[in-house]
């Protein structure tokens, strides 16, 4: 089966993981930079978690992206 790229629940798409993949950084880094710590940072990429709009905005910020781009509506259903 092929590799789930996008987590969240089913009308989110979360775009995190990728977003700090493309960017070439740890989740410790991130987290660090954003002020959380790192397993929070995993639950939110993983879907269990969903950030404040305060912790959302850091996160972008960190990743040079939107909060938009980085959690997407999903029309696909």
């Amino acid at each position: 089966a092929a590799e789930k790229m996008w987590y969240g629940s089913d009308n989110m798409r979360n775009n995190v993981r990728l977003y700090r993949l493309y960017k070439g950084v740890c989740q410790r880094w991130l987290a660090q930079k954003v002020g959380c710590s790192h397993s929070t940072l995993g639950a939110i990429e993983r879907g269990e978690s969903a950030p404040n709009v305060y912790l959302a905005m850091r996160i972008a910020r960190a990743l040079d992206a939107t909060v938009e781009e980085l959690w997407r509506e999903n029309h696909d259903r």
